[in-house]
C-alpha cells in the first residue's frame, strides 16, 4: 500500500484558493481576469427564503452566487444587522433600488469587515471608470454558469 504523505498548511491553502479562485472564474467570466479573489464566505440571501450561496471578494468586486437568484446592483452602504431583532448575524448592503440581506455567515463579523474594507476602500479611491462599487450576481441553469 502505498500512503501519500500529507500536505503542508501553506500546500493546502493554496490548494484551496486554487480551488475557489477557479470557480470564481468560471461563474463570473465577466469579471477582468486582473481582478484577484481575495476572500469567499458562505452565506444567504433572505428573500422569500433563504437563497444559499456564496459571496466572492476581489480588489473591485464584490460577487454574490446562489442557484437563483440574478443582477447587478450598486452598492450604496453596508450594515451590520441582526436577524430575529436580537441576534447580530446578518449584513445588509443597500443599492438604490433595495435592503439586500445576507444570513448564515460561519463569522459574520469577519466577513462584514472584508465586504466593508472592500466597499469602504472603493469610495474612498472612487475609480474614474465606474461611479459606484458593484454587487454581481450569478446563476446556474442547466449546468452552466451565467453572468447578468
Amino acid at each position: 500500500n502505498c500512503i501519500a504523505a500529507p500536505q503542508s498548511p501553506e500546500a493546502l491553502l493554496y490548494t484551496i484558493y486554487k480551488q475557489r479562485s477557479d470557480e470564481f472564474r468560471k461563474l463570473f467570466k465577466e469579471v477582468p481576469e486582473s481582478e484577484k479573489l481575495i476572500a469567499d464566505y458562505t452565506c444567504a440571501l433572505q428573500k422569500d427564503i433563504l437563497l444559499q450561496g456564496r459571496i466572492y471578494l476581489t480588489e473591485n468586486c464584490l460577487c454574490f452566487y446562489s442557484h437563483v437568484f440574478r443582477g447587478t446592483k450598486d452598492i450604496i452602504s453596508i450594515l451590520r444587522e441582526k436577524t430575529a431583532k436580537w441576534i447580530p448575524n446578518a449584513i445588509q448592503i443597500n443599492t438604490n433600488s433595495e435592503k439586500l440581506f445576507f444570513s448564515s455567515f460561519s463569522a459574520r463579523e469577519k466577513s462584514f469587515l472584508g465586504m466593508f474594507r472592500l466597499w469602504q476602500n472603493f469610495v474612498v479611491l472612487m475609480c474614474p471608470c465606474h461611479t459606484a462599487l458593484k454587487l454581481w450576481f450569478a446563476f446556474r441553469c442547466d449546468g452552466l454558469a451565467t453572468f447578468f
